[in-house]
């Protein structure tokens, strides 16, 4: 799972991680706003919905096949186990990107193995978001913006 936060508002995060969900050719998961799914022009599924899914492969199967995205909704934190379960399937089988916004729920912290932070170097409040974020996902990669050389260098490093 790769997780996408912004330093703050407006710096491209969303950008990023549709850019990413489709390179990948993965699942995305929309933890901030709903505009990851909006611009992914996908179904998307209610996670807290989907996490009550008894079969959950079968879910899984269905997510993966019609490219599905996904939205974290704030019951997802009453239902974190089982939400955190079909995360993991789902993981298991596709890469999954996150679009945490600048605040990602805490919950999903656990699962990410990649983190990119997004940030804008001319911006001073941004610049000091950025450096806590880092000290909060260390190894994160950091990427100014969310034009193509930054995008094409982001999925480099990515690919290693």
């Amino acid at each position: 799972m790769i997780l996408v936060v912004g330093a703050k508002g407006g710096v491209g995060t969303t950008t990023v991680a549709a850019a990413l969900v489709r390179a990948l050719r993965g699942v995305g998961l929309d933890a901030a706003d709903g505009q990851l799914a909006a611009r992914l022009e996908r179904p998307a599924l209610l996670l807290s919905e989907a996490a009550m899914e008894r079969r959950t492969q079968d879910l899984v199967d269905r997510i993966t096949r019609r490219h599905l995205s996904l939205v974290w909704s704030p019951e997802c934190a009453f239902l974190s186990d089982l939400a955190l379960r079909l995360l993991r399937a789902l993981d298991e089988r596709v890469d999954v990107v996150v679009d945490g916004g600048i605040e990602p729920p805490p919950e999903l912290n656990g699962l990410c193995r990649q983190v990119v932070i997004v940030s804008d170097s001319e911006n001073p409040v941004a610049r000091y978001h950025e450096q806590r974020l880092a000290q909060k996902y260390p190894g994160a990669h950091i990427i100014h913006g969310a034009g193509k050389e930054q995008l094409e260098s982001l999925l480099t490093a990515i690919a290693r």
